[in-house]
C-alpha cells in the first residue's frame, strides 16, 4: 500500500481548524494509503500520531520523531524505526503551514508535496504582492495601501468604510471593518498583534464567490459558489462556527457570468504559480465586475468546507476529489 504523510497541526491560530481538515483526509484515505500521520504541536514539536480522533488527540496517541535532513536519504525516526516517505499532503492553515516555508523544506529534502509548492505559497499569503501581480494580469482588485507603521498612512487615500487587516494572515484573524476615522487607531492596533505588516483595504460592495481548482496545466476548475447573508466581513466565527451565512453551490448565476467567474479564477491561479490545487476568492458586483480577493492555498478540506462543496456539487463524492488531488501529485 502506498505510503503518504499527512502534516496536520501547528502553532498558528488555525490549528484546530487544520486538526479538522486532518480528521476528514485521513477518515477518507485510511483505507487506500498507509498513512503517516505527523502532528505538529501548538509548542512547533513534531510527532507521530497513532490515535484515530485528530481533533481529539491524547499524549499516549504521540511518539517522538527526529529528522532526518540529508537531502539524498530523508527520512524519519521513530523508536529507532526509520520511516522513509516520498510524498506529504500539508493541512496546515496559515503561517508556519500554507506560507511556502514548510512546503520549501519538503522541496529540499525531495519529497513531494500534494498541493502548491513554496512560490505560490509565499506570493498568496502575501496579500499585496498577490494583489500586485494579478492586477497585472488585468484583474482589478481593491484599491488599497500596506503599511508597516501608522505615520505610513497615505490619509488622502482614505476612503470609509474599508478593511484593515494583516498583510499575511488567514481565516480574518485581526481583521476589522472600519466605518470612520475613529475606529482606525483600534483597528490597526488589533492588525499589528498578527503581523507587522497591515493592508488598509477599500470597501467593495458585493457578493464573494469562489471557484476550487485542481491542477497545472490542464484545470479542473470547479462550479463557482457564492456566500449569501454575509455581514460586514466573512469573519473566523462566521466561517467555523454558528453562522448564518448561505454558501450556494452552484451559483445562482447566469452561465455566462459563471464561465466568467471560472475564467477569472483560472487566470489567477495560473498567475500565482498556484499548482497542485487552491480555492479563489474573488468578489462579484452587482454590474457583473469580478475582483480579486484571495487565494487559499490550503484550503479548508472537512467535507462541509467550500473547496469539496464545489467539486461535490458536480457529482464528485470526497474521497474521488482527495484521489483527483493526489494522483495530479503522482504525475507534476
Amino acid at each position: 500500500m502506498e505510503q503518504l504523510m499527512i502534516i496536520f497541526g501547528g502553532i498558528s491560530k488555525e490549528h484546530d481548524i487544520s486538526c479538522m481538515s486532518a480528521q476528514a483526509v485521513i477518515t477518507a484515505l485510511q483505507t487506500s494509503y498507509e498513512l503517516i500521520k505527523i502532528y505538529i504541536d501548538e509548542d512547533g514539536r513534531w510527532q507521530l500520531f497513532d490515535g484515530e480522533d485528530a481533533t481529539n488527540i491524547s499524549k499516549d496517541e504521540l511518539k517522538s520523531l527526529m529528522l532526518n535532513l540529508d537531502a539524498k536519504d530523508p527520512f524519519l525516526i521513530c523508536q529507532d524505526k526509520k520511516i522513509m516517505v516520498k510524498k506529504a499532503m500539508i493541512i496546515m492553515h496559515g503561517a508556519y503551514g500554507e506560507d511556502g516555508r514548510l512546503q520549501g523544506m519538503l522541496e529540499m529534502l525531495d519529497i513531494k508535496v500534494i498541493g502548491c509548492g513554496s512560490v505560490a505559497s509565499i506570493l498568496a499569503m502575501h496579500k499585496d504582492l498577490a494583489k500586485k501581480l494579478v492586477m497585472a494580469a488585468g484583474i482589478k482588485t481593491a484599491n488599497f495601501q500596506l503599511i508597516k507603521n501608522k505615520r505610513e498612512i497615505d490619509f488622502k487615500k482614505l476612503s470609509f468604510p474599508l478593511f484593515i487587516k494583516p498583510n499575511k494572515q488567514g481565516s480574518s484573524f485581526g481583521a476589522s471593518k472600519v466605518v470612520d476615522a475613529a475606529g482606525l487607531d483600534e483597528a490597526l492596533d488589533k492588525a499589528f498583534k498578527f503581523d507587522d505588516e497591515v493592508l488598509i483595504e477599500d470597501y467593495i460592495v458585493g457578493h464573494e464567490v469562489g471557484c476550487a481548482i485542481i491542477g497545472k496545466e490542464d484545470l479542473l476548475v470547479s462550479t463557482a459558489d457564492i456566500l449569501l447573508n454575509v455581514q460586514d466581513y466573512f469573519s473566523f466565527a462566521e466561517k467555523y462556527q454558528d453562522s448564518k451565512i448561505v454558501t450556494q453551490v452552484p451559483a445562482d448565476l447566469p452561465l455566462q457570468l459563471i464561465a466568467k467567474i471560472q475564467n477569472c479564477a483560472r487566470t489567477i491561479y495560473k498567475t500565482l504559480k498556484c499548482t497542485g490545487f487552491a480555492r479563489v476568492d474573488m468578489f462579484l458586483l452587482d454590474n457583473g465586475e469580478i475582483y480579486f480577493n484571495e487565494v487559499n492555498t490550503i484550503p479548508g478540506l472537512t467535507e462541509h468546507s467550500r473547496f469539496p462543496g464545489m467539486f461535490k456539487a458536480e457529482g464528485m463524492e470526497f474521497a474521488q476529489i482527495l484521489e483527483r488531488m493526489i494522483n495530479y501529485g503522482n504525475n507534476c
